[in-house]
């Protein structure tokens, strides 16, 4: 775990924060990235879901503000070849 971050989203006029955003590695391949993910908790099987669900188009835009603060602050660096060029 890299960091976690609480996010304040805007929606129709309408304003709520998500707390517990996380910031880790992980492995993509040979390579490692930063992944960001939405807060977890286990559920009644033990297994690790996701506490809130956001659609692409709300998920992906708050993902990578998360990352650019990141990056900002120092926690992580961009990587050109990390980009999955298809």
């Amino acid at each position: 775990m890299i960091a976690l971050a609480d996010v304040r989203l805007g929606v129709d006029g309408i304003e709520f924060v998500i707390h517990g955003v996380q910031v880790s590695r992980a492995k993509d391949g040979r390579k490692e990235a930063t992944k960001v993910t939405l807060p977890t908790y286990r559920n009644e099987r033990g297994a690790w879901t996701a506490a809130i669900s956001l659609p692409n188009e709300l998920r992906e835009p708050m993902a990578q503000v998360v990352l650019d603060a990141c990056i900002e602050a120092g926690l992580c660096r961009w990587v050109e070849d990390a980009i999955d060029q298809g």
